[in-house]
């Protein structure tokens, strides 16, 4: 019999058609699966949920100096200079109580408060700067009794804050020193900040606000560009961060606070965000950018986290306090390293010992003196 040709090769052309679409079907699958996720951002805008208002205000607060989150009741305090007066939210940030500082100072600065309630407002008043002591109504019943200067240097205080045993420590930025004081103003020790440097380059020297967390102090030293660490007997373990202006790097870290699983927040003033930390010093994730609608920041100073991690950044310009979510990447990344290429991997892979800013080497280490002399060319250039 004979063939036809025809027939055959249009056959054969169609089976062939049909083994090289199912191969496709097959592979399909298999090429989305070996494809790799695409990696993490690692600086995200901040996720916007509110403002912190005073009830009953559309123009929210004027001038406020600090915001501190109590740990015993979950409160949000306020220190408004512009208005002379400390506002107190519950823990859903509506206003609860406010109270006038005018009998006593003016223009507070800041506040802690203590295991018992009693409001430690730092401001100044016609006896000079001083630390003030407040029920929680509001009443003012004394004044710290501090001594006007230690070792020949008058006091200076920018900023307190008190340790769970009921030490107040006070930051004296003419000294360049901590001061630790009991909670009747008697002086228990103090300790220098930076001794390490000569007279010339320690009066440049500029702080953001004290934080206690634990038995750790934590302060920010924006024309360095790190968050200094200290124990309360005064010994420096470790300097946090690089000076830069790109991502995990700090250009003026002002505020730091604590969030759920150990993690550290600072807020950079002149990169407008704020960056995360795990317990052992590595580089989370930052969030934030510098912007004039919600959810953005312009030269912020504030920082405090509540009990729901929910981050406080507050502003001078336009007396803002805006009220943000920890980005999830960054609350889940406890068992997450940052490698030098800035992709996650295991927290068992060896730690890079060289690499870019994010290497973890660069965000928990000692600061060398060679690395404080260089950086401290910036400290003069930027303002406070």
């Amino acid at each position: 019999m004979h063939r036809n040709k025809g027939n055959f090769i249009a056959a054969s052309e169609l089976v062939s058609r049909a083994v090289f679409s199912l191969l496709i079907i097959v592979m399909l699958p298999l090429s989305a699966i070996s494809q790799p996720a695409s990696p993490q951002p690692l600086t995200v805008p901040a996720e916007f949920l509110r403002d912190l208002l005073p009830a009953g205000s559309s123009s929210s607060f004027l001038r406020p100096t600090d915001i501190h989150v109590d740990a015993n009741s979950g409160e949000i305090f306020v220190t408004e200079a512009g208005g002379n007066r400390i506002l107190i939210f519950n823990a859903d940030g509506m206003l609860r109580y406010q109270f006038s500082c005018g009998d006593v100072m003016t223009h507070p600065s800041c506040l802690d408060v203590d295991a018992d309630g009693y409001i430690y407002v730092l401001g100044p008043s016609v006896e000079g700067r001083g630390i003030y002591r407040y029920d929680y109504d509001g009443l003012a019943l004394s004044s710290l009794p501090l001594p006007s200067e230690i070792a020949g240097t008058p006091l200076d205080l920018s900023s307190i804050a008190l340790d769970d045993s009921g030490r107040l420590f006070a930051l004296d930025r003419g000294g360049k020193r901590v001061c630790i004081f009991d909670l009747e103003g008697s002086l228990l020790d103090t300790f220098d900040v930076a001794p390490q440097l000569d007279e010339d380059l320690r009066s440049e020297l500029s702080f953001g606000s004290l934080h206690v967390h634990g038995d750790r102090l934590y302060l920010p030293m924006p024309g360095l560009g790190v968050v200094q660490i200290y124990d309360f007997n005064g010994n420096h373990l470790r300097s946090l961060g690089r000076k830069g202006s790109t991502m995990g790097e700090m250009s003026f870290p002002i505020a730091v606070a604590h969030a759920a699983g150990d993690m550290l927040l600072v807020l950079d003033k002149h990169r407008f965000n704020v960056l995360g930390f795990d317990g052992r010093g590595r580089f989370l994730g930052e969030f934030g950018g510098k912007g004039l609608r919600s959810g953005w920041f312009y030269h912020p100073s504030l920082l405090a986290v509540d009990e729901k991690d929910q981050v406080y950044v507050g502003q001078l310009f336009e007396n803002k306090i805006q009220i943000c979510r920890i980005p999830a990447f960054m609350t889940m990344s406890s068992t997450i390293k940052i490698s030098a290429l800035g992709e996650r991997s295991s927290i068992a892979d060896p730690l890079p010992t060289r690499g870019t800013y994010h290497n973890a080497e660069f965000h928990h280490r000692d600061l060398t003196a060679e690395e404080v002399q260089s950086h401290m060319t910036f400290a003069s250039s930027f303002g406070g």
